[in-house]
């Protein structure tokens, strides 16, 4: 199996940029830790944005969410 190129990049929505830590080249997917996508401060126009260019998004590193995490999970 070969992997193909990915690099990162980014996106201007409303005058700021969202980092996108990699995006597979010539495909319109991207891949994010948990933490860069849900951890930031991004609104609702960062994410249909991300829709828009991206027909798959992965995640990883999602954390288990317990009573330590309750500010997460609200």
């Amino acid at each position: 199996v070969t992997v193909p190129p990915h690099r990162p990049s980014s996106l201007s929505v409303y005058g700021h940029v969202l980092q996108v830590p990699c995006q597979v080249t010539g495909r319109r997917t991207a891949r994010f830790s948990f933490h860069s996508l849900c951890g930031m401060a991004y609104g609702p126009a960062d994410f249909i944005e991300l829709a828009r260019i991206y027909h798959v998004i992965f995640i990883t590193d999602i954390p288990r969410m317990d009573l330590r995490h309750k500010n997460e999970v609200q």
